[in-house]
């Protein structure tokens, strides 16, 4: 697990279970004790670490996430547009500015099937089902 706090620039920094790249630096450590900068250059508006990834917020709402093999930021797909995001387990999830919920990672991901999505899938909508 890590942990992970953005400084007034929106920097990112990131500690603790690196073993699944969720430090961001671009390299895979087993437990990296001070924080450590995210590699990418990205400024985040927010911020949220779970059990093995983490994801941020640009200005304008695009999310990128880290983690999961994954070692340094990189863009979700699927073009939304997030007003936050919240990261737990092995999933990850980003609400819009109209209250639309999208998760993505490792299933259930709340629309009906246990499928893994590494693109957004729109919360209670089922799988299938229009999810404009």
């Amino acid at each position: 697990n890590g942990a992970c706090a953005l400084e007034a620039s929106g920097a990112a920094w990131c500690w603790g279970q690196g073993d699944q790249g969720t430090i961001g630096n671009g390299a895979s450590s087993a437990e990296v004790d001070l924080p450590t900068a995210v590699s990418g250059g990205l400024l985040f508006t927010q911020i949220a670490a779970g059990e093995a990834q983490a994801c941020g917020l640009v200005a304008g709402g695009d999310a990128y996430c880290w983690g999961n093999g994954v070692n340094q930021p990189t863009l979700v797909p699927g073009g939304h547009k997030f007003a936050a995001i919240s990261t737990g387990g092995l999933q990850a999830c980003g609400l819009t500015s109209g209250g639309a919920a999208w998760c993505w990672g490792a299933g259930p991901l709340g629309n009906g099937s246990a499928t893994a999505s590494a693109v957004p899938v729109r919360v209670g909508h089922p799988q299938g089902a229009p999810a404009s």
